[in-house]
């Protein structure tokens, strides 16, 4: 099997920058969590941006309704003796009063 070295008095330059750090600071760059096989200083290293993980889970957040019931305006109704609202449309009808008519 083979062993590695454990690196406490190695170092290596950045990638990125070239300034020269001790082996053990550098960290390993990743894009869309795939790494890119190459190491950075902690100064160059940028985290993945959660943004670049958009489209990859499913979400799936339903803010409508699918029939939706309109809003009852209670005042309305206690004030009036009669309301009528139309079962799926945008339009109330109210009757004040009554009519007579004479011939």
């Amino acid at each position: 099997m083979t062993s590695f070295a454990s690196g406490r008095n190695a170092y290596g330059f950045c990638e990125r920058c070239g300034l020269r750090y001790d082996y053990a600071e550098f960290k390993a760059e990743t894009v869309k969590g795939v790494p890119k096989n190459n190491r950075v200083c902690p100064e160059c290293w940028d985290g993945d941006h959660p943004q670049n993980f958009v489209g990859t889970f499913k979400i799936e957040d339903p803010q409508a309704l699918k029939r939706p019931v309109a809003e009852i305006n209670t005042d309305a109704i206690n004030a009036f003796p009669t309301l009528y609202v139309r079962p799926y449309g945008m339009y109330t009808s109210v009757i004040i009063g009554s009519v007579r008519v004479t011939t």
